[in-house]
């Protein structure tokens, strides 16, 4: 990427934002966004197809103004590793027995797991933020099994609150399904902070079993039993709208109105961080492909739109999750190996040119702090808005368009400093490459056995250039390079 081709980039964004701010104000008198012409394109690959129409988006896509160069300080894409402790599947009206085997297997399974997850995070630097239903610290203390518990809080995790549709028996000592988020919230919390009060840290996590866009009553309980994170409580909204997570926490508006789910409300009393569903597998939550290639192209997604706000002054803080089911016991673990090792080799504590970081392991409860700062320090400022129709959201369409459908084929070894990873598509092989240096550094791709002839080189935003594929110029701005 040349200097001059930089130089173009910034100035399409400042005549952009002209016309950006121009639309803002056409948009808000109405509640709805004013028709009009919607490319469409294909969801995110999957076994199975998800629940609402695939995402469209009106052809203006917002663009924010420049900042002040140099940068200033932004947040690392702050990486969540988030464990549910999930219960036995209980179908309507049906109460099973906490002593009973479907619990104990349960429990059982989920232990030894989180055993070995402890030592997996002890040896890379993960931060897992594991959130319980009530029935795991109810039989964690009635076996005096609360080593592992301790450990969470003792070696950096941290400990919050998962409900599922169910509430507590005491006469029967058993879990019921029920519906009322009430009864889930308030039996669920009471198991957690019963578990808290022994091995220490807060419980302000929460994720309810919400049915999906029903959102009303939400902000309620939250404030009424002290929690100020939702984590994981927009599932798959986004990846519905917009083909991947929400990459900023933000106060999600509590609403039955499933088409505003992920509309900012500064005034909801808690903030929303968004992560994908388990790791390794393509079936749960509808057929949602979170095996470990997967996950790096969507990491790599979401870290090109970071950079491109990193160069152009963006403070907002930036983050990044995933799932993982410890009662599922070691089937993904191997993805879970795969998956924080490469992170940890490309991105975790990695420095810019700028001195950012560019992605650190965080638990929500740091996320979210970092957003309480942020937010004090920009009032009046939106970290996340979308109402479904609207503009795409971030800065990066070409990008997000370029991976979506995508398939990650592995890194490239082109030169210190240089990051290169090779992807396939139906329109053949492509690389997404950046120097993470100072200046410029070419790169011969043909002598390097990848490309040879004339590529094209296109920027995030979507400028393009041709080059010869022997002489490609490489910036800290991401690329995508591709045969001409």
């Amino acid at each position: 990427m040349s200097s001059k081709l930089l130089a173009g980039l910034l100035l399409v964004i400042v005549l952009a934002a002209a016309s950006y701010f121009l639309i803002r104000e056409l948009q808000r008198p109405s509640p709805t966004p004013s028709p009009r012409p919607k490319p469409t394109f294909q969801p995110p690959p999957s076994p199975t197809s998800h629940p609402s129409p695939s995402p469209s988006f009106p052809t203006k896509t917002p663009t924010p103004t420049p900042g002040p160069q140099p940068s200033e300080e932004i947040s690392p894409i702050y990486v969540l590793f988030v464990l549910h402790f999930d219960p036995p599947g209980t179908r309507a009206g049906e109460c099973l027995s906490l002593n009973g085997y479907e619990y104990t297997n349960n429990y059982m399974r989920s232990r030894d797991e989180l055993a070995w997850l402890l030592d997996f995070a002890k040896r890379t630097g993960v931060r897992m933020t594991a959130l319980f239903n009530g029935f795991y610290p109810q039989l964690a203390i009635r076996r005096n099994e609360l080593d592992l518990l301790a450990r969470l809080i003792q070696e950096g995790h941290e400990i919050g609150t998962h409900a599922h549709s169910i509430y507590y028996d005491e006469a029967g000592d058993r879990w019921c399904s029920v519906n009322d988020p009430e009864m889930w919230f308030k039996d669920a919390k009471a198991c957690v902070d019963q578990v808290v009060s022994l091995v220490g840290g807060e419980n302000r996590v929460m994720c309810a079993m919400f049915r999906r866009g029903m959102y009303e009553n939400e902000d309620d309980l939250m404030k009424k039993y002290g929690y100020d994170i939702g984590l994981g409580n927009r599932p798959e909204i986004a990846l519905n709208f917009l083909g991947h997570i929400v990459w900023n926490p933000w106060r999600a508006k509590c609403s039955n109105d499933y088409s505003r789910a992920l509309e900012e409300d500064p005034s909801v009393p808690f903030v929303s961080i968004d992560h994908r569903s388990q790791i390794g597998s393509t079936s749960a939550h509808g057929g949602v492909d979170s095996r470990s290639d997967t996950l790096k192209k969507m990491f790599l997604m979401a870290f090109v739109e970071w950079k491109v706000h990193e160069i152009m002054g963006d403070s907002k803080v930036w983050c990044w999750g995933v799932v993982h089911h410890p009662n599922y016991g070691e089937i993904y673990n191997d993805h879970i190996e795969d998956f924080f090792g490469w992170l940890n080799k490309h991105f975790i504590g990695v420095k810019t040119p700028k001195g950012n970081t560019v992605a650190a392991y965080a638990t929500a409860f740091q996320v979210a702090e970092a957003f309480y700062r942020w937010e004090k320090e920009h009032p009046g400022k939106s970290s996340f808005s979308y109402v479904e129709g609207q503009p795409y959201p971030y800065l990066c369409k070409y990008s997000r368009d370029k991976l979506i459908d995508a398939t990650y084929l592995g890194e490239l070894n082109l030169g210190e400093g240089i990051y290169a990873f090779k992807f396939s598509s139906g329109r053949g092989i492509f690389i997404l490459a950046w120097y993470n240096g100072e200046g410029e550094v070419t790169v011969d791709l043909a002598a390097a056995g990848v490309m040879s002839g004339q590529v094209v080189v296109t920027t995030p935003t979507g400028e393009s250039s041709t080059t010869d594929a022997s002489n490609v110029v490489l910036s800290e701005l991401p690329v995508f390079i591709e045969k001409g």
